[in-house]
């Protein structure tokens, strides 16, 4: 079984319906992408110099538009496209995560995942995009490999998570989302890889 078929069978279906709530519409793509006996996690941090979540790393993603986008899948791989130049013929779209909604900027973001292919070269779109880099899942895996903590926001208590990789701290709606993936699928992946690397072994 390849890496698509796998998330197609434990991730949620791919809902076309807009969220009928006071929010702002939003998509990412969460792309991964198999190579080396692992399986890595595309993420982005954002420009400096952006009016929302500047410097934050995130995936590739961003607002609905009405009259460019049909449904939020059309958002998510329109802002791959733009913002990281993965097209949309490199996406084999697998299943789609539950909403995530943002405190402070009230975003309701609908995360869309997908494989992509092994060998990419990124064109970044410099004005949004500072850096591309890629988290494995061997790291995500780890136990402690991701720590949760509480924020303070309008009188209550928000739960929310962190980890540190290549000098990039994640953390927020990403990392909320990174961990319901490894929540639904992380188990899948780990014996995914496990049983690749298995077989590699029995070939060499």
């Amino acid at each position: 079984m390849n890496l698509a078929t796998l998330l197609k069978k434990v991730l949620y279906s791919v809902s076309l319906e807009l969220p009928n709530c006071n929010t702002n519409p939003s998509a990412v793509l969460v792309p991964l992408r198999e190579s080396d006996g692992d399986v890595y996690l595309i993420l982005t941090r954002r420009a400096s110099n952006l009016p929302h979540h500047a410097g934050e790393v995130s995936f590739p993603g961003g607002r609905f538009e009405p009259e460019r986008d049909a449904n939020l899948l059309d958002t998510a791989l329109r802002e791959a496209e733009e913002e990281i130049g993965l097209l949309r013929d490199q996406v084999e779209v697998v299943g789609a995560l539950k909403p995530i909604v943002t405190a402070v900027t009230n975003f309701h973001i609908y995360p869309v995942v997908g494989v992509v292919c092994d060998r990419l070269n990124y064109s970044v779109q410099t004005q949004e995009i500072a850096r591309v880099f890629e988290v494995p899942f061997s790291f995500l895996l780890k136990p402690d490999a991701i720590e949760p903590f509480e924020i303070l926001f309008d009188g209550g208590v928000l739960k929310n998570y962190r980890f540190y990789y290549d000098g990039e701290v994640v953390w927020g709606a990403t990392a909320r989302i990174i961990v319901q993936l490894l929540d639904i699928a992380g188990s899948e992946i780990e014996h995914f890889l496990r049983v690749k690397k298995n077989s590699s072994a029995v070939q060499s």
